[in-house]
């Protein structure tokens, strides 16, 4: 099944590509596919911070950045030595600062299309 993002701040929801990169960043280099780009202004946002890529299993999630990604629930940021992560449907990931996780403007969601919604806990 296909992957999707979800941009919690304005609740856009961008298909992750199987075969290219969906990037995340603060502007498209020249090597940026312009189809598959979410731009987030902020200065401490790389210009290309993470890229993901869905396939059947879930989504590999890769740290661009040396201000790090993270992951909830997960104590650790990747950064340089931890390159990658795979995320499944329902896994939330912030680009910059994860202590305000909740309110934070780089918070997204990744979400199996056609998955049914979780319960509220």
């Amino acid at each position: 099944m296909p992957f999707e993002l979800v941009d919690a701040q304005t609740n856009v929801v961008t298909p992750i590509p199987a075969a290219a990169d969906l990037v995340i960043g603060r502007s498209p280099t020249t090597s940026s596919s312009a189809n598959h780009f979410i731009t987030k202004i902020n200065q401490r946002v790389s210009k290309e911070h993470a890229r993901l890529r869905a396939d059947a299993h879930g989504v590999a999630l890769h740290n661009m950045s040396g201000n790090g990604v993270y992951i909830r629930g997960d104590a650790r940021r990747l950064h340089s030595l931890v390159k990658q992560r795979r995320l499944g449907d329902g896994d939330e990931f912030c680009l910059l600062n994860p202590r305000k996780f909740a309110a934070s403007p780089f918070m997204f969601r990744v979400r199996r299309v056609g998955a049914a919604a979780a319960a509220p806990a």
